[in-house]
């Protein structure tokens, strides 16, 4: 796994930055300087991340259920 250019995000603060470092395992937050370790707080490339905007698992969770509830009354033909 390649160490730089990694999206990382701040366990303290919710900053949100790019790792351009030689350090595999910690560095320091862009904004706070709180350490923060690679691996832990790595955002995948694949999702998109905007700074500011930060969601718990909890509020993820239920956006999901809503979504799949809807989805499955409007797939059984039942009235919203």
């Amino acid at each position: 796994m390649p160490y730089n250019n990694l999206t990382l995000r701040c366990q303290r603060c919710g900053n949100v930055w790019t790792y351009k470092g030689k350090n595999k395992f910690v560095t320091s937050c862009s904004s706070c300087k709180t350490s923060v370790h690679l691996k832990k707080n790595m955002i995948p490339s694949n999702s998109v991340e905007e700074p500011g905007k930060t969601e718990s698992k909890a509020q993820v969770n239920i956006a999901t259920e809503v979504h799949n509830r809807l989805y499955n009354s409007v797939r059984s033909g039942d009235q919203i």
